[in-house]
């Protein structure tokens, strides 16, 4: 199957970040961004397309890249994606799995959350889709 919807993967762990993107590219086209600045650049670029983005999966814990307090990265860059790709799916993930967390992604705009580590075909499905339970 050959890729035609574009997911971004906004993921700081450079190992994560190229085994996610190996695991997603037989299903998605993806582009990648390891920290805030990064993502904001590649969002950026991205903006003009208004179909363009089908999928985010989004580390809530993306750093900046010249240091400093990352204040939840991820929960404003999500808030972008959802301005500029109303239709896009998205899907939260962070190592911190607590439920004031999830409720902040879902306010953000995520469709789903989903705690670290990931488990692969519960991935698949909430890329997809197919994930019936809401954000947990």
């Amino acid at each position: 199957m050959s890729p035609s919807r574009l997911l971004l993967l906004l993921e700081d762990d450079p190992g994560l970040r190229t085994q996610l993107t190996w695991f997603l590219a037989d299903t998605f086209e993806v582009e990648t961004a390891g920290d805030s600045e990064g993502a904001r650049a590649l969002l950026e670029r991205l903006a003009d397309d208004p179909d363009g983005v089908s999928v985010a999966l989004v580390d809530l814990h993306l750093p900046p890249r010249h240091g400093g307090v990352p204040a939840l990265a991820g929960l404003e860059l999500m808030a972008y994606i959802r301005l500029h790709w109303p239709r896009c799916r998205i899907v939260a993930y962070s190592a911190d799995g607590n439920g004031s967390l999830s409720a902040q992604a879902q306010q953000a705009g995520a469709n789903l959350f989903l705690g670290k580590p990931v488990d692969p075909d519960r991935l698949s499905l909430a890329l997809t889709g197919g994930e019936p339970s809401p954000l947990r």
